[in-house]
């Protein structure tokens, strides 16, 4: 019995012992890891493995749950592909163990991945990035390789976005990796780029401004980059460097825009020459002298509207002006830093002198191929201060007028073109030159028209006064409105050179209407040395353009509607006797 005591006892003690010891194993206050490297290669293949103690460095690894990036790791062994940090805790229990770090670098690439672009536009089925790969020591293995792009594998070696976004692409060849290529794919929409001017000189200040649109009107210049020819330019300036026509586009994302042609010339150099009406003028405050301000060094372009004149040196605010004194004038003009090299002298008297001029009229038509032989001979004339021409369009023509049918017939007009002189259909011409016409000037003339006029609005509000040396009973007087600058394309027959039809055209002095729709004018009586006063509003279209427009005045014979003499004036100008 005493045995068996003494067994049982022995027992207990042993299992009180064990007990206690277990009791202080498990009392866990703190749990550390540890990685046995902190640097791994993102290959899939090298690993890391962690370890976790106790605050007695009692090893736990077996007991705990290991968590990386918050995801839970199956055991305590860790590979990836991915590059990046990876952080790793453990846990047992409710002890939360330190977190340590681990950096997953790229496995070194073996291949050489690029692509023939690296922005696409996405939906677009034309825009495809083209890749090519090579080996380090620089051989070419693209047909050997695989292209993975967002981890998914593309048909061939091309790639083109459905939708935009970044996409990145891999090329592998077995074991073998390249390079990450980063393909941004934008949104198609079209852009529209514009140019504040595209006619520039080589001056070295001269510059365009471009700026690039959607079509929904949102300026998205500053994110576009603008192009001349290949070469891209800095911001949206294009100061040019050199003569002739450069080519500007704009890229936006991918996007491409329309093209812009920008033309560069040679400075334009200068020679101002100013043209008066007439060099004598009649001193009684209705004889007018005009001016015109020409550069001959271009081409005689009239520089008129741009121009400053000056009368004995006070600056005008008119080009034309009138005086109730005898005396000699000086007229001279300026434009920008340029003038007029010689002074033009303008004399004025108390006798009356008017200016004899001829009058003709062109019976033409856009359809009319042999019309341009008559259009070129006009324009050589009708500035001329002597000459007032008149183009009458008639059939298939944008400017036809039911005048022209109403003259045409009555001066037995049968053949396109034909200039009639004068409304007289005895005196014709269909061909010749300017000097040709300029013959015809009459030498003198008893007849003068003076014209003031001023825009208003769609209207041009007209003062004519007409003297005469001589007594005349048998007149009449028409008012003419024509304009200028009007464009179509123009059949031509004549002019290989100029294509047929010869495009965009511009004609001058077309004839619009005539005032109070009286083609063949107003009874008119003057006696000697007395003027004829008349005031009227002509009312124009809505389409027309008031500055591009002119007055003519014609004074006929009441008998035969032959002119006298005419006028011209443009719209919101006065022209003298």
């Amino acid at each position: 019995m005493k045995k068996v005591f003494f067994l049982f006892t022995l027992l207990t003690m042993i299992f009180v012992s064990c007990a206690e010891k277990n009791k202080g194993e498990d009392l866990i206050e703190s749990i550390k890891i540890n990685a046995d490297k902190t640097t791994i290669t993102a290959d899939n293949t090298d690993m890391v493995t962690v370890t976790a103690v106790t605050q007695k460095d009692v090893d736990v690894t077996s007991r705990v749950n290991f968590t990386v990036n918050g995801e839970k790791l199956n055991g305590n062994t860790f590979k990836t592909d991915k590059a990046g940090t990876y952080k790793f805790v453990a846990t047992l229990n409710d002890v939360e163990s330190n977190e340590i770090q681990v950096t997953a670098v790229p496995k070194e690439a073996t291949l050489v991945l690029t692509s023939d672009k690296s922005t696409i536009l996405a939906g677009d089925y034309k825009d495809w990035v083209a890749f090519e790969v090579k080996e380090k020591g620089g051989k070419v293995v693209t047909e050997d390789c695989d292209i993975f792009v967002n981890g998914e594998q593309v048909a061939g070696h091309k790639f083109r976005a459905k939708v935009e976004g970044e996409y990145k692409a891999v090329a592998k060849r077995g074991n073998e990796f390249s390079n990450e290529l980063t393909i941004q794919a934008n949104k198609m929409q079209d852009i529209i780029l514009e140019a504040d001017k595209v006619t520039l000189v080589l001056d070295g200040k001269d510059k365009t401004t471009f700026k690039v649109y959607t079509k929904e009107k949102e300026d998205i210049t500053a994110n576009s980059q603008i192009f001349i020819g290949d070469n891209p330019i800095e911001g949206n300036v294009f100061v040019p460097k050199a003569t002739g026509k450069f080519k500007a586009t704009a890229n936006y994302k991918g996007n491409k825009s329309n093209q812009v042609v920008i033309t560069v010339e040679e400075p334009i150099k200068y020679n101002l020459v100013v043209k008066p009406s007439k060099k004598t003028l009649v001193s009684d405050g209705i004889d007018v002298v005009s001016f015109r301000c020409i550069n001959t060094l271009d081409e005689d372009r009239d520089l008129t509207d741009e121009v400053k004149f000056y009368l004995d040196g006070k600056e005008l605010d008119r080009p034309y002006f009138n005086t109730k004194v005898n005396k000699e004038f000086k007229i001279t003009a300026k434009f920008g830093e340029e003038t007029t090299k010689e002074e033009v002298a303008i004399t004025s008297q108390s006798e009356y002198v008017a200016t004899p001029r001829l009058y003709m009229e062109l019976f033409t038509g856009t359809w009319c191929p042999y019309c341009p032989r008559l259009i070129t001979l006009l324009e050589k004339v009708c500035d001329h201060p002597q000459v007032v021409a008149s183009s009458l369009h008639s059939g298939r023509d944008p400017f036809t007028t039911a005048d022209a049918g109403t003259i045409g017939n009555a001066l037995a007009v049968t053949g396109y073109p034909t200039i009639i002189v004068g409304r007289d259909k005895g005196r014709r011409v269909s061909n010749g030159t300017s000097k040709t016409i300029l013959n015809m000037i009459p030498k003198t003339t008893p007849l003068g028209i003076a014209v003031y006029t001023t825009i208003s609005g769609q209207s041009i509000d007209v003062s004519m006064t007409v003297q005469s040396s001589e007594t005349f009973n048998d007149l009449k007087w028409v008012a003419i409105v024509t304009e200028d600058g009007l464009h179509a394309d123009q059949a031509n027959a004549v002019y290989p050179e100029l294509g047929n039809p010869i495009r965009n055209m511009e004609h001058r002095y077309v004839y619009r209407k005539t005032y109070n729709s009286t083609v063949w004018g107003d009874p008119l009586s003057i006696t000697a040395n007395t003027p004829v006063v008349k005031k009227f509003t002509i009312p124009l279209n809505g389409n027309w353009k008031p500055k591009k427009c002119s007055v003519f005045i014609l004074i006929t014979k009441a008998s035969d509607n032959t002119v006298l003499t005419a006028q011209k004036v443009r719209a919101g100008e006065a022209e003298g006797y």
